[in-house]
């Protein structure tokens, strides 16, 4: 029962660096997986590469600046308590007898805090397109045109 529990364990982890890996790294930006809604949002750091293309103003920049600003200060801190409650959850997994019912709320309490950080980084989004409406049309031609030149 131990060895399948932090079998589990491991799998979850891993499972998690691999997502916080991406995500922080900007990978997986070429084919979206997940779901399809994903595609009609549009990070703020492609945002940014593109602010020439979609005629950004300084003010839009401004707004998605700050927009990014305030996220990351709360992402920072929610990684902070997401340590601390995944640290906790390897010492009782490392325990010689694992005791389920801690171990599971302690799963339940990092998986909330990484729900927290998904709907960050959404928000985020959702806001960086909002300030330019514009940004969906542009992106949506530029994918549809990359798609038509390499079918």
């Amino acid at each position: 029962m131990r060895h399948t529990i932090q079998l589990t364990a491991a799998a979850f982890a891993l499972s998690c660096a691999s997502t916080t890996y991406a995500d922080a790294s900007g990978m997986g930006m070429g084919r979206m997986r997940g779901p399809a809604f994903l595609r009609q949002l549009f990070p703020a750091m492609l945002i940014m590469q593109h602010q020439g293309d979609i005629g950004l103003t300084a003010a839009q920049r401004d707004a998605i600046t700050k927009e990014m600003t305030d996220t990351q200060k709360a992402v920072v801190d929610l990684r902070w308590q997401l340590e601390e409650k995944t640290a906790a959850l390897t010492k009782l997994l490392s325990a010689e007898k694992v005791d389920e019912n801690a171990a599971m709320a302690q799963v339940d309490a990092v998986l909330k805090l990484e729900d927290q950080l998904k709907r960050l980084r959404l928000a985020c989004s959702l806001r960086s397109v909002s300030c330019w409406a514009g940004v969906s049309t542009f992106f949506t031609r530029m994918r549809k045109a990359s798609r038509s030149r390499f079918s």
